[in-house]
């Protein structure tokens, strides 16, 4: 059985402090290049911290309210996110 947790509240109230606490070994999604704030305080031994090709080096561009050029980010997302799935040393997927 699985659970899953959806954290919400604005910046700096403790979202990802509060992930950082859930017991068990972590794969963290660090999508903002926030999340060492809250993992200095755990070994290191506990979690795996992953980040996506920085934004300004992928070939990104806007059109009015469109961002175009992500495709490649997402599918990269999606990849790590199905090995992480199909491996059992993980209890706990953070998206951060």
């Amino acid at each position: 059985m699985s659970t899953v947790i959806a954290l919400r509240g604005p910046a700096g109230s403790g979202k990802s402090s509060f992930a950082a606490s859930i017991p068990g070994k972590k794969f963290w999604f660090d999508l903002e290049v926030g999340a060492g704030r809250a993992v200095w305080r755990i070994p290191k031994s506990e979690y795996t911290l992953w980040r996506p090709v920085p934004l300004l080096e992928s070939l990104t561009f806007s059109k009015g309210d469109r961002i175009y050029g992500q495709r490649e980010r997402y599918l990269e997302c999606v990849q790590q996110y199905v090995l992480v799935l199909q491996n059992p040393e993980y209890q706990t997927v953070i998206w951060d």
